[in-house]
């Protein structure tokens, strides 16, 4: 769940850095009866603060609408 692009990226005018400081997976019961290799995401930005600091969540369902998981990810914006 690490490999998308920020969600919060999408509404920065410029260019800047989003790196990791702290990545969490809640894998769900789901996820062991799957065996496809197609999922949905949702991913979202809960929080962004003034000073930065981005909170996002991703979620993972199987095509059965089994869900996957779950990932909380937040992030530190760096001026390029």
């Amino acid at each position: 769940m690490d490999g998308l692009a920020p969600s919060y990226a999408a509404v920065l005018s410029e260019l800047a850095l989003l790196p990791t400081v702290e990545f969490a997976v809640g894998p769900a019961i789901g996820l062991l009866r799957t065996a496809s290799p197609w999922v949905l995401l949702r991913a979202r930005t809960h929080r962004a603060s003034a000073d930065g600091w981005v909170d996002e969540g991703i979620d993972a369902w199987g095509p059965d609408g089994d869900h996957l998981g779950s990932a909380r990810q937040l992030r530190l914006v760096r001026p390029m």
